[in-house]
């Protein structure tokens, strides 16, 4: 028998009426009503190479976070002292250098190690997008979607990564409301409420 994957706050619609608390019982009973519904919706599962690009994605988008993050702390601390530096990090790295020199001893000190965090940050950044780039060159499905207008390296392999071959969805619409674009439906009669992007559809 083949195990397969299904979200686990799915459990929770098919939890039978009266049954208050979680235990595994309840969970159990929940899971084998899920699975005998011929709408349910299973998560593929993904292999190693995707799985290693994902962790290399997240690291990356970490990074980022973290990048900004260091660069907000900067300027809020220098803000206090009276220093207001833009927030472009290439021009905030051009016009702080005499910033510095004009502050006492320990806000110098941490204003420089907070400085020297973002170059090593920036630094990392730089290794992972190369890897990135090489896994898109190197895989045919990433290739494929570099030949469309907008999509780079990252978007590409990111794309790859969470989809692999896309047999999982049935078509277009599918994929898109796997991604977001479609926008949920409160509708009745003759009456077509749309509402917000999400990800049911």
């Amino acid at each position: 028998m083949r195990a397969r994957v299904f979200s686990n706050a799915s459990r929770y619609t098919y939890r039978m009426s009266g049954k208050r608390g979680k235990n595994d019982a309840a969970d159990a009973a929940a899971i084998c009503e899920a699975v005998t519904r011929p709408s349910m919706r299973f998560v593929p599962v993904k292999d190693e190479h995707q799985q290693a690009t994902l962790c290399l994605h997240r690291t990356r988008q970490g990074f980022i976070e973290e990048r900004t993050s260091t660069y907000n702390r900067l300027r809020g601390l220098l803000s206090e002292f009276g220093v207001v530096l833009p927030q472009s990090p290439e021009r905030l790295r051009k016009e702080i250098g005499p910033c510095l020199d004009s502050l006492p001893g320990w806000a110098r000190r941490c204003m420089s190690e907070l400085l020297e965090h973002t170059s090593h940050i920036e630094d990392r950044l730089v290794e992972l997008d190369r890897a990135i780039n090489q896994i898109a060159r190197e895989d045919d499905r990433s290739r494929r979607l570099l030949q469309l207008r907008g999509v780079g390296s990252t978007t590409a392999s990111a794309l790859v990564a969470c989809i692999g071959d896309g047999h999982d969805f049935r078509n277009g619409r599918q994929v898109a409301a796997w991604l977001g674009l479609t926008p949920s439906q409160y509708s009745s009669g003759e009456k077509q409420r749309l509402g917000s992007i999400t990800k049911a559809g």
